[in-house]
């Protein structure tokens, strides 16, 4: 009886401390497989294809939200971003577990290329939510630490970034529309990622061997950028899907 009075404020108080949107249970289970449909494996490849689609997309959204919370120092979506690594890894092991399933049905040469491709793109997927929550782990310790970045060291993560960004839209487009000429673009950039990373890890080692740059800082820098090189890597690998290299 005494506590009560206090109980809202209270939960308005933890609510404030411990912030980021809660992944509910319902949310956590895939939308779009159903076994009843396995004995029709076209309509059950459309399900699976549409949960490839949902891991993309959330996928994307963790590297958002996680370089959000490296150039600017706000640590309210780690928990959200963690939440969702928990779902993408809960869906890779439920679509992966729908598409073995289906392969034991009577195929064609057709869909059982698909389902290769499919379970190919969901391990691609994962991976791409895995270096996703590397990042956050090394913009928490950004954070944490308070450690310094100069300006150029910034823009050039927020360029690799933005173009990281353009590949995994390019290939969920690409992939949602089966159009081989926007997957021919990724696999394209992936090269100009490459040898981004290549540039900016032997400028930045410079800058560390003359002390310009605070040690501790420039390994940070170095395993972003190694992990967004990753990211582009398997945003490739997801956009050749679409055009049956595997």
């Amino acid at each position: 009886m005494i506590f009560l009075p206090v109980i809202n404020p209270f939960v308005s108080l933890v609510t404030r401390l411990v912030p980021g949107e809660d992944v509910s249970m319902e949310a956590r289970a895939p939308k779009f497989l159903d076994r009843r449909i396995l004995l029709t494996p076209d309509i059950a490849l459309g399900g699976a294809r549409q949960e490839c689609l949902r891991m993309a997309n959330l996928g994307r959204e963790m590297l958002a939200d996680a370089m959000h919370v490296f150039l600017n120092d706000d640590t309210k979506p780690v928990q959200h971003v963690r939440q969702t690594e928990e779902l993408v890894d809960s869906l890779e092991k439920e679509i992966t577990t729908y598409l073995a399933e289906l392969s034991q049905h009577s195929l064609t040469k057709r869909q059982s290329k698909e389902v290769s491709a499919l379970m190919h793109a969901v391990n691609d997927l994962e991976r791409i939510g895995d270096h996703a929550e590397n990042v956050l782990n090394l913009a928490e310790s950004k954070a944490e630490g308070r450690l310094p970045f100069s300006e150029q060291a910034l823009q050039e993560l927020q360029e690799m970034y933005k173009n990281v960004d353009e590949m995994i839209a390019k290939a969920i487009k690409a992939f949602e529309n089966n159009d081989s000429l926007l997957a021919g673009q990724v696999v394209d950039q992936d090269d100009m990622i490459d040898d981004m990373e290549r540039n900016l890890r032997k400028s930045h080692i410079i800058r560390i061997n003359e002390k310009i740059c605070f040690p501790p800082s420039g390994v940070i820098f170095l395993d972003i950028i190694s992990n967004l090189e990753r990211i582009a890597d398997h945003a490739t690998n997801f956009a050749q899907a679409v055009l049956g290299e595997f």
